[in-house]
């Protein structure tokens, strides 16, 4: 039974999202871990570039001005939230928080939010599926980002990677902006091509990496990926700030859509053959879009994309790689944790099996 003031808690929140899909129950075990601070007109809550946020906060009364490099982006109100994007991929705000006037507002430890939020996000990508689409890329970020150094190993890197749960780690190069290294590379330029474990990982990584700016639509952003061939976007404020990372899963919604899936099997086709398969499955590709209400432009732009893409692979075409065999997500995940081994063994066992795609930059 909560007492007078926690019910009070409960009653806003149960009226506002995320909030308003959670049982009694839930609510309830939400509130007792829910905290009240009051913010004087004129306080800074979050700082651009400042510690990692670590609190949900939904504002119970007063106003909050968000600004970036001292322009006004959006004034919240009672029942908004703020500092969830930051909070979910465990950087550094890419924004102020100030108060425009005495402002109260109830704040959740990160341990409790990330699981509502993410709770949220599922039901909302159930019902419905297309809505990342018309949703700012830096609202997707599900899930923390890990940023690492140059000159870190690769066994270190692999490590914190699979501690994290993350499939790629950003590499921050100072003024020459950043890489990126993901699973696959892990993969094919180390496992399959018998790269040493302890080389840096610079030597690793894709760079320079296609980035998207936080304002960006998650549907601009999943074309984008497409159209390149590339699975990972880190997010960029204009002054070089990375926000998170957004990655195709964060945009398809509740599952892959079958032109993504035509793309990346273009790219790992072994032969003519696979090509000429892929292609066959453009028709029923075309009846898939157009059933989905995409825009024509859209249409055109998925169709563009898949031609060109098959057409640059008959030209180019690539050996069979050597880390086919490795698609189940299970095996790769003991592989990626072989190499993580190393940083507490010292030494890796990798055998020099050659990869023509070893030395391909592509950033997936």
């Amino acid at each position: 039974m909560l007492d007078a003031g926690r019910s009070e808690i409960a009653r806003f929140l149960a009226q506002h999202t995320p909030f308003t899909s959670l049982s009694g129950d839930e609510l309830g075990e939400l509130v007792v871990e829910t905290e009240i601070e009051f913010h004087p007109a004129g306080t800074v809550i979050l700082s651009e570039g400042g510690d990692p946020v670590t609190f949900l906060r939904i504002i119970h009364s007063g106003a909050i001005d968000i600004t970036h490099r001292g322009k006004v982006l959006d004034l919240l109100g009672t029942g908004d939230t703020f500092g969830h994007a930051a909070m979910m991929s465990g950087l550094p705000p890419g924004f102020e928080a100030r108060s425009a006037e005495d402002t109260l507002c109830y704040r959740i430890p990160v341990a409790v939010a990330r699981p509502l939020l993410d709770q949220v996000r599922s039901e909302e990508l159930r019902v419905t599926p297309h809505a990342p689409s018309h949703l700012h890329v830096s609202r997707l970020i599900r899930s923390p980002t890990l940023r690492c150094e140059p000159e870190q190993s690769i066994s270190e890197v692999a490590r914190r990677m699979t501690e994290l749960g993350a499939d790629c780690a950003v590499v921050e190069l100072g003024e020459a902006g950043l890489g990126i290294v993901t699973d696959r590379d892990l993969r094919t330029r180390v496992l399959a091509a018998g790269l040493p474990a302890s080389a840096p990982v610079s030597t690793v990584m894709t760079t320079p990496v296609f980035t998207v700016s936080p304002d960006r639509m998650g549907g601009e952003v999943l074309f984008d990926l497409l159209e390149r061939g590339i699975r990972h976007a880190p997010i960029v404020t204009e002054n070089g700030q990375l926000v998170g990372v957004v990655d195709e899963a964060d945009l398809f919604a509740a599952q892959p859509r079958p032109w993504f899936g035509a793309r990346r099997a273009i790219a790992h086709a072994s032969g003519i053959e696979e090509l000429e398969r892929v292609a066959k499955r453009l028709p029923r590709i075309l009846l898939d879009l157009h059933s989905s209400s995409l825009k024509a432009l859209e249409v055109a732009r998925v169709l563009s994309a898949l031609e060109d893409a098959l057409v640059a692979r008959r030209r180019h075409p690539r050996p069979p790689r050597a880390d086919a065999g490795l698609a189940d997500p299970r095996r790769v995940r003991v592989r990626r944790a072989a190499l993580a081994g190393v940083a507490r063994r010292g030494s890796c066992g990798a055998g020099g099996v050659w990869v023509g795609a070893a030395a391909d930059r592509a950033q997936r």
